[in-house]
Order: structure tokens, then sequence, then C-alpha cells
């Protein structure tokens, strides 16, 4: 039996060969009739493919042979077959070729046959593909460039018209200044008014550009209107009573005399508000302004010379005017004696704060800079080197050359609103006098442009915080009995002075309801109020407080949006004004503070005292 058992297995070995060939074999066999018809359509479309391929490669060889070639071989691109053809001659005379429009044309673009297609099979084609001979394109595109000029000479037509009518008129009005400037002058008498009215408004004018600026300041100054339009150390806004801040008279002989000769103008409510803009006027001559600056001194002479020597176009006007603030900036400093100006000049800090202030001048040779500028210098000057102010108005006069009005409004706006406040403002008339003296005189020509804030945040005047203030929220904050609470009856006044008595003028009107309030802005000012009111009580002192906050409210939105706006309208303004800008994340570093404090007390003639922030 063993020896059988190698056949046996050799057998078996042979037997299961077979087997799997026939499951293999059975399998490919069985296939899916689906899946060979797939198969069968994807051979089809690659092989369709690669003869499109095919196609489109023999055109762009023709197409690259130039107009001429295309025109001498016109033999049509045979369709890749494997079905072989037997090839045979053709007679040119008698070879026509088949459009796409169904047209058969000769090889010399004589037609044989145009065939007349319905508007149905028309629009059934409408969306196939047709290819068309780069002349057929250039036609085209010469057709079309022809309707757009056509179309631009009749719009240009009306215009062009006008434009010979004015050279015309320009060309006659030329020849007679010629003749009028070569006859005799004769004096005639002036027309009518009424003539003379009618001879402006019907003849064009060739004004002169100074009688035009004239006549625009002219119309300006009718019109009156003000426009409202749109790192340091961080330090919180600390709020300065305005009511009790250090008040200097104003000099009666300032150069333009910022008091009582300004030309006076009108708020909304008609009361009468200092002009921003300052007359020239002859004063005493008391004045550094009104003085001639002009001295016969050394000294003086030096300081201009070492200036100008620096720059290689010095014109006339920029000399006199460094001639001025050189002289003015010795008798800012009370300096009169040759011997003293030499004393105080030879510091290098003193001669540079000095070229600081003319360079200051020539660039903005204005009335404000100036004040700037000199308070700057005589602070370096008499200021000890150790003290923050010492160091501060070196910092300005550094920056002074690169700020302009507009910069200088920004920095007052953020000092009256942020860091002070006024603890006369208690009722609607006294916030709006509030707003006459404070606010109106930096509003004109407000800046709202982003570029002004940047460059007072890269002079270090002030500091862009990441958290937004809103306008409201400021109020609310510098006078919060005034606007975080609605107020009380005066049955309940009646009840919490338990038969004392307070004078009528220590109780106004609230501003967000039919209530009543005392004339109080904070629990800081308590002790005046109640000084002044003549209460002493302690009980009832405290009974009056409480009721002042017994009925709080929130001040935002629309609800003080609606307050501001009864209060002045300018209000409202300086709120949408302040909410729109980047006033809203600016606060004012110590630099900012001192250039604010300045030009504060040069617009309207007083000095806010920041003793804390530079002692």
């Amino acid at each position: 039996m063993t020896k059988f058992l190698p056949y046996v297995i050799l057998a078996g070995v042979v037997i299961i060969f077979f087997v799997i060939c026939y499951i293999m074999y059975s399998g490919h066999a069985t296939e899916k009739p689906a899946k060979k018809k797939h198969k069968n359509i994807a051979l089809e479309a690659q092989k369709k493919r690669n003869e499109e391929h095919a196609a489109w490669a023999t055109l762009e060889t023709l197409h690259s042979k130039g107009p001429a070639s295309l025109k001498e071989d016109t033999t049509p691109v045979p369709k890749i077959s494997n079905v072989k053809v037997k090839e045979r001659r053709e007679n040119p005379e008698e070879t026509g070729f088949v459009t796409t429009k169904g047209e058969v044309v000769h090889a010399g673009d004589q037609m044989y046959y145009e065939k007349t297609t319905s508007k149905k099979a028309a629009d059934d084609s409408f969306g196939t593909t047709q290819v068309i001979s780069r002349e057929e394109v250039l036609a085209a595109m010469k057709e079309a460039d022809k309707n757009k000029e056509a179309k631009q000479e009749k719009i240009a037509s009306p215009i062009a018209g006008m434009a010979a009518v004015v050279a015309a008129d320009l060309k006659e009005k030329k020849s007679q200044e010629t003749m009028s400037a070569a006859a005799p002058v004769i004096h005639s008498p002036a027309p009518a008014a009424a003539e003379q009215k009618h001879v402006l408004s019907d003849e064009t004018m060739i004004m002169d550009p100074g009688a035009l600026k004239t006549k625009l300041a002219a119309a300006g100054a009718v019109a009156g209107a003000v426009a409202v339009t749109d790192v340091t150390t961080k330090m919180a806004p600390v709020h300065v009573d305005t009511a009790y801040t250090k008040k200097e008279p104003v000099n009666e002989t300032n150069r333009t005399d910022i008091s009582s000769k300004k030309a006076a103008s009108q708020s909304p409510w008609g009361n009468v508000l200092p002009r921003t803009e300052k007359t020239t006027e002859a004063l005493p001559s008391k004045s550094i302004w009104a003085q001639d600056t002009h001295i016969d001194s050394p000294v003086i002479k030096m300081c201009i010379a070492h200036f100008l020597d620096h720059y290689g176009i010095v014109t006339p006007e920029m000399k006199r005017q460094i001639e001025f603030i050189t002289a003015a900036a010795f008798q800012q400093a009370g300096v009169s004696d040759e011997a003293e100006r030499e004393r105080i000049i030879k510091p290098f800090i003193i001669q540079d704060a000095l070229q600081d202030v003319q360079k200051t001048y020539s660039a903005h040779p204005e009335e404000h800079a100036a004040a700037v500028a000199l308070r700057a210098f005589c602070d370096v000057l008499h200021c000890p080197p150790t003290s923050t102010r010492h160091l501060v108005a070196i910092n300005t006069l550094k920056v002074m050359p690169y700020l302009s009005q507009e910069h200088y409004r920004i920095l007052a706006i953020l000092l009256v609103f942020l860091y002070s406040r006024n603890s006369h403002n208690v009722d609607t008339e006294t916030f709006r006098q509030y707003i006459d003296k404070y606010v109106m005189p930096f509003l004109e020509r407000f800046p709202t442009e982003r570029s002004f804030y940047q460059q007072l945040d890269y002079l270090h005047c002030t500091a862009l915080e990441t958290k937004e203030t809103p306008f409201a929220e400021i109020l609310a904050d510098s006078y919060p009995l005034l606007f975080r609470y609605r107020g009380f009856t005066l049955e309940e006044l009646q009840t919490s002075l338990r038969g004392k008595h307070i004078p009528p003028e220590f109780i106004v009107p609230s501003f967000n309801s039919d209530l009543y309030k005392l004339a109080l802005v904070d629990e800081g000012m308590a002790s005046r109020f109640f000084r002044q009111t003549g209460i002493t009580d302690r009980n009832t002192q405290n009974h009056l407080l409480r009721l002042a906050k017994k009925h709080p409210t929130s001040f935002n939105g629309e609800e003080a949006l609606d307050i501001l706006e009864e209060i002045s309208p300018v209000f409202a303004d300086m709120g949408d004004l302040w909410d729109s800008t980047l006033l809203r994340v600016s606060t004012l570093s110590l630099l900012g503070l001192y250039l604010a404090q300045a030009y504060v007390k040069e617009i309207i003639g007083e000095e806010f005292d920041l003793f804390r922030w530079f002692e």
C-alpha cells in the first residue's frame, strides 16, 4: 500500500490544480454583462478622446504656419478610424467642403450650395460649438470697434460743441483785454447796482486769486456756522474741577486780544461766544507781539545766523519770522541785558531748545504755535533740570514742528472731557454755557481722519487703549448724581429734610425724568454743597445723599442720546463724534497734557491746574 502512496499524492495535487484553474476561468466567464458594457464604453470614450487630441494637434500646426498656408492647404482633417479605406485621387475643381452651416464651399471660397435651415433647427443648434476662422473673428472685432467709436462720437459731440463755445468766449475776452491794455484808461462812473448785478450774472468772470480768496472769506464770515465734523505712560483720567482751576486774567495787551477785542459770535442758544479766529489789531505797546521785536543785540543776531546757516534756501519771509520769534523768546524769558542773554544761552540744552522754537515757528507761523513754544522755552530755561516739567517742555519743543492745529484740537477735547469737569454743570442752562466756553472753540474743522490720531500716538502725545469708552459713560463718570439717577419728588425731599429748609437754587430739574435732583455732581462735592446750603445736621445730610441715589438708572444707548439732544444739539453731535472716531480709545500722556493745557490757555484764556501730574 505504501508503494502506491506517491502516486495517490500526485493524483491529488493534479486534481486540486485543475479545480483551481476551473474556478478561476469560470469566474471570468461569469462576469456581469453590465460591467463588461461599462468597460467597453470607457474604452470607446478614451479612443474618441485620442482621436480629438490628434485632430486639434493637426489644426494647431496648420494655424502656426500663417493665414497663407491655411488658405493653400485646405485639406480637411480626416477622422481617425481603424477601418481601412481605399484612397482615391480627387479633382480639385470638383472638390467641395461642407461647413457647419450646411454650405458647400469650393477651395477658392466659391459657394456651391447653401442649406436653408428652419428657425426651429437654428434654435436647436443654438448651444452647439462651431469653429470660426480667424478672418471672421477679426472682421467681427473691427465691426464692434466701429460701433463703439460711433457711440463715443455721438456722446462727445455736445461736449465738443460746449468746449468750442467756451474757447471762443475766452479768445474774445483775451482780445478785449489786449485792446483795453493798449487803450488809454478812461474813468467812467460806476453802473447802477441793478445793472451791475445783471452784468455779473450774465457774463463769465475771471477773478484774480486774491480777490476770489477775499470774497470767499467774506462769504464764510456771513455764513458763520461752526462745522462739527471726524508708548507713553498710561494714566487713568482724573477729573479736575474747571470751576476752581487756576484762572489767569487775559493780558489786555496781547497781540490778538483774546478776550474783549475778539469778534463776538453766538451759539445756537444765543450765548455770546469768543471767536477762535483771532484778529490782528494794533494793541498797546506792553505786548511783546505788538512791540518792535527788532533788537540790536549781537547775541540775538548770532542765534538767528546760526539757525539760518543750517538751510540752503532762506526766503525773506522766513528770515523775518526767525528774527521775530528769537527776539520774542528772550523777551518772554524776561532777559533784557546783553550779558544776561549771553549767560543764559551758553548751555547746549538752552541753545537746542531755542533752535526748536525757531523751527516750530518757521514751520507753523501761527500765534497759537508761537505761544505754546515760548511757554515751553521758558519752562526749559527756568524749571530745575530734575523737574518733570523741564523734561516734558524739552520733548514738547521736539514734537511741535510736526503738529498742526488739528492735532491741538484733539488734545484739547481730550483734556476737557477726560481730565476735567465743572462743578457748576448742574442743569441744562449751565451745561449749555459750559459747551459755549469749553467745547465750541475747539470743534471748528475738527479732524475725524484716523491718521491724526495715529500721529499723536506715534509722537507719544496720546496712547491708544484697547478698551473703548463711550461718550455717555464719560459724562456719567464725571457727573454721576446727574446722569446715573432719576431723581426724587418734592414730597420725598420734604420728608428727608425733616423740617429743615434748603434754598430753591440748589434743587434742579432732572435730565432723564420729571423728578428733581440736588445741584450736586457727586458725593465728593457734598461738603461744599451742605456748607453753602446751611445744612449742618449729619443725619439730614445722610438722608439727602441717600435720596439723591434712590432711583438708579442706566445712561447709555438711545436714552442717553435723547438726553444729550435735549440738553444741546451740539452735545449730541459731540457724542456722535466721540464714538465714531479714535477719541473713544485715546488718553493723554504727560506730553499731551502739557500741549493741551498750553493750547487751551491760548484759545480760551483759562489754564487748567495740572499740578498733580507735574510736581
